[in-house]
């Protein structure tokens, strides 16, 4: 895990400690210490940094961003949340800040799908005023020209500008001739662009000899490339650290002597081993990176001597994935072809002759390098030997020299029981001990597996499997069908959703299908449109974010079309019971203004509006008292004004599953639009969602308030940012409150209060939860704003503080964990490590030797319970990487792994972490089915973590936490569809995952 001080550093309000956390990931970077895992925490804090107002900060997140993604793409997940940070970046004269935030892009835009940028990047080119943004984003956009719709380029034929014409008619060049012709015709029928296209097509067939010359076709880095990349990388990562470790034991050792030989010899003396500094430009220090493999993405000290980190100098020494990579087919490549050319496709030629070689090889055959190369020297010994025999073939002296180096070998590790070097620093494992506790159970260290025949008996047997099926209908363009043929359609697709089959499928793909029946919506496609995008978001939920602009301006549309049940409070109820029950009406509300109906109306409403009046006094006195100052007397009269509505408004929530007959008999509101509310609310993150409310451009026909009332109702403590929380009173201040005041005021028949209390509510709740944060964007609005948030601020803010102090920065110190030191035998050990040995063959993933490694567990044993914990964990990530047929040919060797050392009830202790990663949960998935049967005799009691793990996870995890509680429930014979907490949603989705593996 990275510093905690550099996390709330960077996570503070201090511009100072902001600029002392980037320059700490800068040092990180310069010695090469960022891990994968510290990849993605650093990302995130960095998003919020790329549109700071310091420009130094800015600056170095721009920097640091662009470094994380062309090293850790594959571990970075939230990526395209930077995409309108680096085009607001564009506009920068200062190329200083502009060319990280245009690396960035390139990045971005060859690893994500063009649905996730092409929306942001088309209003920049269509709408934007500044030139220099327009043509910085356009030469990034000339290697898509594949991804990009041909009709906006067509449209920009047209434009102003003649550089943006040059580029678009180079982009037209490289595509379809047919293509274009289809859409100058299409541009010529709907938007009035005329162009002669059988002329125009004649030049792009005169051009077709220059297509040569332009860029070529992008071609995507493999799944597979990328994950060898990944493990590569993992490999050198773990020699270093080795290495280091190595180096530190013999450095501690000879410490006390080299002190009194420096004090004889002086400084002319030649220095030895111990006396070198790890920092100092030596060739025992370079020796630990001279033996990595070149397609390793690990690099010399040599190549980082710079101030700066240099992307081009990593193309130069190792293939790495980058953009320039997979931008252009190198054979015909002419630099003189497109001036915007950026400088990562100079050493892309280079780079595709030598990926063109190894293709093959690369994206199908695993990895079989040890983690050690066989020239890798520590400091303080000699190499490891060769074992593949590749090496031995290329070495003459490596049959030779293996014995000798196996010696030198054991007398760093000089007992089998002696691991500490190996395990003692891993402050990962450390963190995760903190959280479980006590390890030591009294379970045997080793066992004896001679007697195997019994071992099937004892375990569960084999992982079952739910057979997938392919969906029984293709996905179909719902644009220009009409809305019989889109229900007809949604029917299908949500009656073979909700069957209880393990169907295999991308759910982005039928996302995206099923999406454009929301444009326009109608009330006869909209309740079977909010099933499917339920059952889609409940089975997948990282599918949600990408649509989530779509979902909820659809449901806000969908909310608008039915009448809705409106809460009305009565004197009685307010004065004397709040919670007593109170009387509804059935009210319209699919225009700005509506009526209400006569026959749920009670006699008392003209009495409870006169009370509503002189409740919302402070409300009401904007435009009597636009000069009125924020005091603590106003403040304290305001608060008791209010205090007999707000006891009603508060608890009061607002139904959108009732509806009256009498309204509306033709159309009544769905229940399914109150399922997809609230399986947003359960799988999207609060603040996401409100940011897609205030988004849509016409608010004010949809009345947004009523759906934000329904979401700080059903989710407790909304936590936002301050920009957040600055647009949400924005909108609440100038436009839903004139609106709701407006259609509260009207005569008896007409007024609509429901709207004014939904505002009041969600004030309520917001100077509720943050407090400190709603006073501070209080006290920075115009006076207009103060007059309306006046009456939420609570009496205990007397000293009126501007900001709130946060104590970030102060950090608690890290508590210093006892090791415990093994004894060490003087005895000869073996030849060959079987520690060193099991670490190799763990590395090799789904090429390792099962086999092998059981017999080398059976000559190690574990005395120190965090080793044998750190061990578990690495199997557990080995067994996520096996292939389904290597877990069927190699079970039985799988059980004798599972029986030799990991028998302790402790070790599924792992299940009550707060979060787990994804191999961890995979690999658990299948540890259960091998693993002694008594482990799971009292597992169920992980059943409530393991629903928040199911909260937390996406499809694929969920699937696995559904196999974890399928063996637990085998044997504890309790389900975890049984436990309380579970939302009704969620229970389906547990239950049907269940049952797809007949529990």
């Amino acid at each position: 895990m990275p510093n905690t001080k550099i996390l709330n550093a960077l996570t503070g309000k201090d511009s100072k400690a902001m600029i002392w956390g980037l320059n700490m990931i800068q040092k990180m970077i310069d010695e090469f210490e960022i891990k994968e895992e510290d990849a993605e925490l650093f990302f995130n804090c960095l998003i919020p940094l790329l549109k700071h107002n310091h420009y130094k900060i800015r600056k170095l997140a721009f920097d640091h961003a662009a470094f994380l993604l062309d090293r850790f793409s594959d571990n970075i997940t939230l990526t395209y949340e930077i995409i309108p940070h680096c085009l607001a970046a564009l506009v920068c004269k200062d190329e200083k800040l502009a060319d990280p935030a245009q690396k960035c892009l390139e990045f971005l835009l060859d690893l994500e799908d063009p649905k996730y940028w092409w929306s942001d990047c088309e209003k920049i080119l269509t709408t934007s005023k500044s030139p220099l943004q327009r043509t910085r984003l356009f030469h990034i956009l000339h290697d898509h020209y594949d991804e990009v719709p041909i009709r906006t380029v067509i449209i920009l034929l047209r434009d102003p500008l003649l550089q943006i014409q040059r580029l678009a008619y180079e982009m037209l060049m490289m595509n379809d001739p047919e293509i274009v012709k289809k859409e100058l015709e299409a541009c010529k029928k709907f938007l009035g662009i005329h162009f002669d296209a059988q002329e125009f097509i004649d030049v792009l067939k005169m051009q077709k000899s220059h297509q040569e010359l332009t860029r070529r076709k992008r071609k995507k880095a493999k799944d597979a490339e990328r994950e060898i990349r990944r493990q590569q990388a993992e490999q050198a990562f773990e020699a270093f650290k080795l290495s280091r470790e190595s180096s530190r034991v013999f450095l501690d050792k000879d410490k006390d002597k080299d002190k009194d030989k420096d004090k004889d010899k002086g400084s002319d003396s030649n220095p030895n081993i111990s006396s070198i500094s790890p920092r100092s430009p030596t060739s025992q220090t370079e020796s630990i990176f001279h033996g990595f493999n070149t397609g390793s993405p690990l690099n010399s000290p040599r190549n980082m001597s710079s101030p700066r980190f240099s992307i081009e100098k990593i193309e130069n020494n190792s293939p790495k994935l980058t953009r320039g990579d997979y931008s252009m087919n190198s054979k015909t490549h002419s630099p003189s072809s497109f001036s915007g050319m950026s400088h990562l496709s100079a050493s892309m030629a280079q780079f595709s002759k030598k990926l063109s070689q190894n293709r093959n090889t690369c994206s199908n055959v695993p990895i079989k390098a040890p983690v050690l190369h066989v020239s890798t020297r520590m400091i303080g010994r000699p190499p490891i030997p060769m074992t593949s025999p590749s090496a031995k073939s290329n070495s003459s002296n490596a049959k030779g020299s293996s014995e000798v180096d196996e010696k030198d070998f054991d007398r760093t590790y000089p007992s089998k029981n002696s691991y500490s070097a190996l395990f003692d620093n891993d402050h990962t494992i450390d963190s995760l001990l903190d959280e479980i506790g006590e390890l030591d159970d009294g379970s045997p260290k080793s066992k004896s597996t001679k007697n195997t025949g019994n071992m099937e008996n004892q375990t569960l047997g084999k992982i079952p499997k739910a057979h997938k099926e392919t969906l029984p209908f293709k996905l179909v363009d719902l644009r220009n069908q009409d809305w019989e043929y889109r229900k007809t359609y949604l029917e299908k697709v949500h009656s073979t959703l909700a069957t209880k089959k393990n169907l295999s499928y991308r759910a982005d793909f039928l996302m995206d299908c099923v999406i454009v029946a929301a444009k326009p919506p109608h009330k006869r496609v909209a309740p079977v449109l909010a099933s499917v995008l339920t059952d889609i978001i409940l089975a997948n939920p990282e599918i949600a974010p990408p649509f989530l602009n779509d979902i909820v301006h659809f449901l806000m549309q969908s909310q608008s079309m039915f009448p809705i049940k409106i809460p009305i409070i009565t004197k009685s109820n307010t004065n004397n019971n709040p919670n007593a029950d109170v009387n509804t009406t059935t009210v319209d509300i699919s225009n700005d203004i509506s009526y209400s109906s006569n026959n749920g109306i009670d006699k008392n409403v003209k009495k409870d509006n006169e009370i509503n009046t002189t409740a919302n006094t402070s409300l009401t006195g904007v435009t009597e008292q636009k000069t009125k100052r924020l005091t603590r007397s106003t403040i304290s009269s305001s608060n008791k004004s209010i205090k007999s509505r707000t006891s009603v408004t508060s608890s009061s929530r607002l139904n959108l599953s009732s509806r009256s007959s009498e309204t509306s008999t033709k159309f009544k509101y769905p229940k399914q639009l109150d399922d997809l509310a609230d399986a947003l609310f359960l799988e999207v993150r609060p603040s996401d969602i409100i940011m897609s409310i205030l988004e849509y451009k016409s608010k004010a026909s949809v009345h947004p308030e009523l759906l934000l009332q329904n979401l700080y109702s059903q989710v407790p403590n909304v936590k936002l940012n301050y920009n957040e929380m600055t647009k949400l009173i924005g909108f609440l201040c100038y436009e839903a409150y004139p609106t709701a005041l407006r259609l509260k005021t009207m005569n008896r028949m007409k007024a609509q209060p429901w709207f004014m209390e939904a505002i009041e509510f969600i004030l309520e709740k917001i100077s509720q939860n943050q407090p400190n944060l709603f006073y501070e964007v209080a006290y920075m609005t115009t006076i207009e704003e103060r007059e309306v948030l006046l009456p939420f601020i609570k009496d205990d803010d007397a000293d009126l503080t501007r900001y709130s102090k946060n104590n970030s920065l102060n950090n608690s110190g890290n508590s210093n964990n006892e090791t415990n030191n093994e004894s060490t035998n003087s005895s000869k050990s073996p030849k060959k490590n079987p520690m060193l040995t099991i670490l190799r063959e763990l590395k090799k993933g789904n090429n390792c030797d099962l086999s092998l490694i059981a017999n080398m567990f059976e000559e190690i044993s574990f005395s120190n319970p965090k080793h044998r914990f750190q061990m578990y964990m690495k199997i557990l990530k080995l067994f996520a990487s096996l292939s389904d047929k290597r877990l069927d040919e190699d079970a039985e060797t799988i059980r004798k792994i599972c029986f030799l050392h990991f028998t302790s009830v402790k070790l599924l202790s792992i299940l009550a972490l707060k979060n787990l990663e994804s191999c961890y949960i995979q690999g658990l998935s299948r540890f259960v089915w091998y693993c002694p049967k008594y482990l799971l005799n009292d597992a169920h009691q992980y059943y409530p973590n393991m629903y928040k793990l199911f909260v937390k996870s996406d499809g694929s995890d969920r699937d696995a936490i559904a196999v974890i509680a399928n063996a637990i429930q085998r044997v504890s014979k309790k389900s975890m569809v049984d436990l309380s907490e579970i939302v009704p949603s969620h229970k389906m989705i547990i239950a049907r995952l269940l049952e797809q593996y007949n529990v």
